[in-house]
């Protein structure tokens, strides 16, 4: 049973079906945007889906565990790659510690804000993004910082 947001200020408990569960698989980074930048991860059982996905422990290690061997390949070597995209090695190197500090808000125990782990996601996914592109305009120390804070429970109902 999901709780989605009926439009006029209330919810409405419904079952998910398949077509949900295609409708949350298919269009999984469009939500993982909208849910980055903010959006109630209530709007639609497909949103509300994907965010019970993303906060998941088992998603959680997953993106903590990219962020590391982010950090371990460039500090390991002076060309640093992650499974195949190129990272951009002076900026991981310049945010080691708060990328270090997300990966380990990541793994701590209790819920997490839908908003920082879309947001974690999308940093390790979008390869013209700061992490994987040095020429971005986003700067990643910001970036991650933004995912850092985005993590807690900020009572705007964007927890799942």
């Amino acid at each position: 049973m999901l709780l989605i947001d009926d439009g006029a200020g209330g919810v409405v408990g419904v079952r998910a079906g398949l077509r949900d569960y295609l409708r949350s698989h298919l269009t999984a980074d469009r939500i993982d945007r909208a849910l980055a930048d903010g959006a109630s991860p209530d709007a639609t059982a497909a949103s509300a889906l994907r965010a019970q996905e993303l906060t998941s422990m088992q998603s959680r290690r997953e993106l903590a565990s990219g962020l590391q061997r982010a950090l371990t390949s460039a500090i390991a070597s002076g060309y640093a790659r992650l499974t195949g995209a190129p990272l951009a090695r002076d900026g991981i190197l310049a945010s080691a510690a708060e990328i270090a500090e997300l990966s380990q808000r990541l793994l701590a125990e209790g819920p997490v804000s839908v908003r920082g782990v879309a947001q974690t996601r999308l940093l390790l996914t979008n390869g013209a993004g700061p992490l994987h592109n040095r020429r971005s305009q986003e700067r990643l120390a910001a970036i991650v910082r933004r995912a850092i804070r985005d993590l807690d429970i900020d009572g705007s109902g964007l927890a799942a």
